[in-house]
């Protein structure tokens, strides 16, 4: 039995953010933590337990927190993030966390200190401090830390921006370009792998020029591997565009919220559909 914590990125059936769900049964367990209207994003194991972060939602969708879980997956301590905009995801590195600061196409170090405060640093930025490239994933590998961009879109529109990119923010430099709305870095053995989420292609990106090793059908986002196999999630398409979005009115792109469990050594698919749970999920992890 596999079961999976999914972060849902835009409210689920219930107004809950964060599921339990048996990707081999037919039902999900509501998980509480994240404020009403806020949208869960990054998912991290760790300290024996789970560590969220969510953005806002409606009208505030600058404002961002992070929030911990224990292993029974209840809350134990929540926190806003002041200098964080729009969170998505989120790693362990040494005594903190950096996360993502989309809207400031930033990566910002999170300490959770012993007396429950949380102190906040600006690690790494791209440009000016601006949401100019989306910067929304991150992972520590071969001992860099790299993120993904969408890159700048032709419009006001991120349906538009084209050139996304895997950027090595330790030594300031280039990894791939040319990819469409690119998400959820991962590894896999020791190949670097990201979903390029408008083509539901998975990527090995690990020498600059990326190789499609599977595709999913529909817009891929969220990704983690267990027990010999890669699970991928894609969403439902938005009618109207949102910051960060892939999605727009009028797309074309045939896309439901599904997670795919792929059987990494025979190349089987099965699907765990979740339309009726909700519309768009972001992360992905193992229970």
């Amino acid at each position: 039995m596999t079961v999976l914590l999914v972060s849902f990125c835009a409210s689920g059936r219930f107004g809950a953010q964060l599921a339990r769900v048996d990707f081999d049964g037919d039902g999900s367990e509501w998980i509480e933590g994240v404020p009403p209207r806020a949208r869960a994003m990054g998912l991290l194991a760790a300290g024996g337990g789970f560590v969220v972060v969510y953005s806002g939602g409606g009208s505030d969708l600058d404002r961002s927190g992070i929030l911990r879980l224990d292993a029974g997956l209840q809350l134990v301590a929540t926190r806003p993030l002041a200098t964080v905009r729009m969170a998505h995801s989120l790693i362990a590195v040494g005594d903190g966390y950096l996360v993502n600061s989309s809207g400031t196409d930033a990566l910002v170090m999170i300490r959770w200190q012993p007396d429950g405060t949380v102190t906040e640093e600006v690690a790494w930025s791209f440009g000016a401090g601006r949401h100019e490239v989306h910067v929304n994933s991150v992972i520590e590998y071969d001992g860099r830390v790299l993120v993904t961009m969408f890159g700048r879109s032709t419009s006001d529109q991120w349906v538009d921006a084209r050139d996304g990119a895997v950027w090595d923010t330790t030594r300031d430099r280039l990894v791939c370009s040319g990819l469409v709305h690119p998400h959820s870095l991962f590894q896999l053995e020791d190949r670097l792998c990201v979903l390029e989420s408008f083509t539901g292609r998975v990527l090995d990106v690990t020498d600059g020029r990326p190789s499609e090793m599977f595709r999913v059908p529909g817009y891929a986002r969220g990704a983690c591997i267990h027990a010999g196999a890669l699970y991928v999630a894609t969403s439902v398409v938005r009618m109207r565009a949102g910051p960060g979005s892939g999605q727009h009115r009028g797309s074309k792109i045939r896309s439901r919220c599904a997670i795919y469990r792929i059987d990494l050594r025979t190349g089987d698919v099965r699907v765990r559909d979740l339309c009726r749970d909700g519309p768009e999920i972001y992360d992905l992890c193992p229970l």
